[in-house]
């Protein structure tokens, strides 16, 4: 767990030190991946392999990561890691309000702190970019709606839960993913071909193999307490790229602002459902 999130904390990193446009790194980002993740499927056991009825599901999965990785690295550029990290990952807080919605159970006391202080959060965070830069604040809003659609990945995915295997699941949706970020890259006029790979490679074998292919083996078999803390990691590696490699230093409501999206974020695994 802790391997996983600082892997997906040095992805932001890697999608700014791009030379390609952002819609183009993502998709390098899933292409890359694509032939390193194909032969471990190889390595499965007969009862592990994809089922015809999940095809069509790990499909639309595909196509709804590929529009939140494309809005998350379009927001990533215009903004700092940090900011990145904690707004993009507030699909965890949101996708077990959806749960609690489509069972019609009322949230709770916790679900309802949690909301609240991420929303304080956001806005603080989100207030601080408008002061110091518009492009910032488009950033950071991008990354916000990024977290959003990757709720909808969430809700796709867990349909899947019991008929498909984790990291045969997270094979096909990162090579379904890469078509329509193709598309996107193309429509967009963004140059695909780089002179330095070195950005693009790190960004595909580190924050997809090694973060998300981590995240995947290893989240069912961890306690939400585990989860939890391990999302933590992320803005704390998060802000010592921003200022180690990037020179930003962080004022009293940034801080102020990312501590409460991160207990907003512990909060929301942490806090039992309601029946």
């Amino acid at each position: 767990m802790v391997g996983a999130n600082v892997a997906l904390a040095l992805g932001p990193w890697f999608i700014q030190l791009a030379e390609t446009g952002p819609l183009a790194s993502a998709f390098w980002r899933v292409a890359i991946a694509s032939p390193l993740l194909l032969p471990a499927l190889l390595l499965l056991p007969r009862e592990q392999r994809l089922p015809r009825g999940a095809i069509a599901p790990l499909l639309i999965a595909g196509q709804v990561f590929a529009a939140s990785l494309a809005i998350y690295c379009a927001g990533i550029v215009r903004t700092t890691v940090t900011n990145a990290v904690l707004l993009g990952n507030c699909a965890v807080l949101f996708f077990p309000l959806y749960a609690m919605l489509a069972e019609r159970v009322r949230p709770g006391r916790a679900q309802i702190a949690a909301l609240v202080l991420a929303c304080l959060g956001a806005a603080l965070l989100l207030g601080r970019s408008v002061q110091l830069d518009a492009a910032r604040s488009l950033g950071d809003l991008l990354c916000l709606v990024a977290g959003i659609v990757y709720t909808a990945f969430f809700v796709v995915t867990a349909r899947l839960a019991g008929r498909v295997a984790p990291l045969p699941a997270f094979v096909w949706m990162t090579v379904a993913s890469a078509p329509p970020l193709f598309v996107f890259t193309v429509l967009s006029g963004e140059a695909l071909i780089a002179r330095d790979w070195g950005p693009l490679i790190a960004s595909a074998a580190v924050a997809q193999v090694i973060g998300q292919g981590l995240l995947v083996l290893t989240v069912g078999r961890l306690s939400p307490v585990a989860v939890g803390a391990g999302l933590l990691i992320q803005p704390v590696v998060g802000a010592v790229i921003d200022v180690v490699a990037n020179g930003y230093r962080p004022d009293l409501a940034d801080a102020a602002g990312a501590v409460l999206v991160a207990v907003a974020v512990l909060m929301a695994t942490l806090a039992p459902t309601r029946r």
